[in-house]
């Protein structure tokens, strides 16, 4: 909201130096994010619904913290630019002396880039990190024992969507509380849109950037667009913090009624998720003190905040 260009640089120094030792995937999606985000900031912040809504919204008011085109392009030069003086050793000399030797160096096929995908049913695991035990301890029972493993085609390590219950709450909070923030709603919009990414096998999404944007095709594991999914949750969840507690100042804001409804949505949904889940059949292999702890754990996150 400044209109300074020395964050950009500074953003781009750090995304730079995550390119060192990070994932090229993340790396990429982080590019391409910070891009649509900025996109956003632009686009949505020039056409309030009201000029009440300019000055209450997260954009805030007219001229101050709306980017200008000129501004958006010249911030995201900025961190591309400097970005890539920062990698540009690492990755030269990787592209340079691993060709040929390396089959990481060239762009990969479209099966591989789409393995590893999010299942559906892990979209369960939002409500308990039980869930992800289960898959644990159903991926090493001996063959036979149980039908099989859970979510086979996505790997333990990217199975889990869990924030708590207090992050999603707030993110729906968030959403009900100001219905007509665009950029509140272009910030959900992007965590969805990852969420389908991270769907890279079951729904077209990520096959179709494959196809149409040629550094998709440099990395594989669609499950790690639900990284900023999660980031999307957190961002919706500090907004409506902020709602939360000048609500709470005031005994006759509306807003008090929108956090309860809002949590007890997302506390039914959890418990749709985890009751198939509650068969005993599930729980072949796993100790009972698990079981029971996976349970309370459960009980207690969900309803005593909902209480």
């Amino acid at each position: 909201g400044s209109h300074r260009l020395q964050p950009a640089a500074e953003a781009g120094a750090l995304w730079g130096l995550s390119a060192l030792a990070g994932y090229p995937g993340v790396v990429i999606i982080t590019g391409c994010f910070a891009a649509l985000w900025t996109l956003g900031r632009w686009l949505l912040g020039r056409w309030p619904s009201t000029q009440k809504e300019v000055a209450n919204s997260d954009s805030g008011p007219a001229g101050s913290t709306i980017p200008t085109l000129p501004f958006a392009i010249a911030s995201l030069a900025l961190v591309l630019l400097v970005g890539i003086l920062v990698l540009f050793p690492t990755y030269a000399a990787f592209f340079y002396e691993g060709a040929g030797t390396s089959p990481r160096v060239g762009a990969l096929t479209r099966a591989i880039a789409l393995g590893n995908s999010l299942e559906p049913g892990a979209l369960a695991t939002f409500a308990s990190p039980y869930l992800t035990a289960l898959k644990v301890t159903r991926q090493f029972l001996p063959a036979g024992v149980a039908p099989g493993e859970l979510w086979p085609a996505t790997d333990l390590s990217m199975v889990n969507i869990y924030a708590g219950p207090i992050i999603p709450s707030l993110a729906l909070f968030g959403l009900i509380r100001r219905p007509r923030d665009r950029w509140r709603w272009w910030v959900i919009c992007l965590g969805l849109v990852s969420l389908a990414c991270a769907m890279g096998e079951t729904l077209p999404l990520r096959g179709w950037l494959y196809d149409s944007f040629y550094p998709l095709r440099f990395f594989r594991h669609s499950a790690i667009f639900r990284l900023y999914y999660l980031f999307c949750l957190c961002v919706l969840a500090l907004l409506a913090s902020r709602d939360l507690s000048a609500d709470l100042r005031h005994p006759a804001s509306p807003g008090r009624r929108h956090f309860l409804l809002a949590t007890l949505a997302v506390a039914s949904l959890a418990i749709l998720a985890v009751i198939p889940f509650m068969n005993p059949a599930w729980h072949v292999g796993m100790p009972e003190k698990a079981v029971l702890l996976g349970r309370l754990h459960f009980v207690w996150i969900w309803l005593v905040l909902s209480a």
